[in-house]
């Protein structure tokens, strides 16, 4: 085997097996009489061409191959990722944006003298980042799947540039503004959508796997989740019924926000119930529940732990998410992998019954 071959082979290596089986041979001929008589190695236009043949077709087969637990559970996660980035946006618009509205009331009526811009990077500037979630959202659902991906693929590349900025350089001009971007669960669950777009057949196909009524129920969850941590109902729950003094206020306040924080996380917890039980019907639901427990896992945690008000699923970040996250997933998946086991022992039991009778 000459070098050139060997370096060609080397390359076609980034094929599929079962491609390089039937067309390896015809493609190395190809190759090897279009190339020079004294050339060792492969142009970089040939490297780039094989190379990028190789990853369009393994995400052919990824995309529109014969189904698997995985791909399906990528598409199911996919799903509910951009459920849940909705859901953040919608949260983001209740919570933020009338506080936003009467600070920018008060800076009219001269009782502020902070410059009109600087306000808005403060606290409406991720307000693009939301409504192109769901823009992305709306494409990816109506299958309109190309002109998702590229927008999830550069949402999640600006956002992962801006957590580095904010993160990394908080002393320079809008850092505040990348920190702010920088928030471990979004950040996460927009990993996790676009790879679902990358490397699935999407939310859509999501959608048909779980069905109406799961996806119905899976919109209900978020919004009580989204009610759940508005400040509507908390102000509510904590507001003083009728005149106290300062020291019963105090008690009154504190007793109330840690009944509301209580609830809260009780909220979570049966939420997270439900949506498992949910999904653990099926093989690809499962492992569905595993990739899903890098960015909820730690909510839960972080949420037990703290005090009343729980913690902003945007302040928590990816350095604190990523170890909690993974320990997450390995324990979802061994106990997945427990759960199955039963069966797996039967399907053998079934196929060495066949095979005995065949005999």
């Amino acid at each position: 085997m000459s070098t050139l071959e060997y370096r060609y082979r080397s390359l076609l290596a980034w094929y599929p097996v079962e491609h390089r089986v039937l067309h390896e041979e015809e493609m190395l001929s190809v190759l090897l009489a279009g190339a020079h008589p004294d050339q060792t190695r492969p142009t970089p236009a040939e490297t780039f061409d094989l190379i990028r043949g190789a990853l369009r077709i393994r995400a052919r087969h990824l995309t529109g191959g014969p189904a698997t637990p995985w791909r399906d559970a990528l598409a199911i996660t996919g799903l509910i990722a951009t459920v849940l980035l909705v859901a953040e946006g919608l949260r983001f618009a209740l919570n933020v944006v009338p506080p936003a509205l009467r600070v920018i009331s008060l800076r009219h009526a001269g009782l502020m003298h902070v410059p009109l811009p600087r306000l808005l990077v403060i606290y409406l500037g991720t307000v693009p980042y939301w409504i192109a979630w769901a823009v992305i959202a709306v494409l990816a659902l109506l299958g309109v799947r190309r002109s998702a991906t590229i927008g999830a693929c550069a949402v999640t590349g600006v956002q992962v540039a801006a957590s580095w900025y904010g993160t990394n350089l908080p002393t320079f001009r809008w850092s505040s503004l990348a920190a702010n971007l920088a928030g471990g669960v979004p950040l996460v669950l927009a990993v996790l959508a676009t790879a679902s777009l990358l490397l699935s057949p999407g939310p859509r196909y999501g959608a048909a796997l779980l069905g109406r009524r799961q996806v119905g129920g899976a919109v209900v969850l978020a919004g009580v989740l989204v009610a759940f941590s508005g400040w509507a109902l908390g102000d509510l729950v904590t507001r003083m019924p009728h005149p106290m003094t300062p020291q019963q206020a105090f008690v009154f306040v504190n007793t109330r926000a840690l009944y509301w924080h209580h609830l809260q996380f009780a909220v979570l917890v049966v939420s997270t119930v439900i949506a498992v039980a949910w999904l653990a019907r099926s093989a690809a639901g499962r492992r569905a529940c595993a990739l899903l427990a890098v960015p909820v896992g730690p909510v839960l945690l972080c949420w037990g732990n703290a005090g009343p008000g729980g913690p902003n699923s945007t302040s928590l970040r990816v350095s604190e998410l990523a170890p909690i996250g993974l320990v997450g997933l390995v324990l979802v998946m061994l106990g997945v992998r427990l759960a199955e086991l039963p069966g797996r022992h039967r399907a053998r039991g079934r196929q060495g019954d066949t095979a005995s009778r065949e005999v």
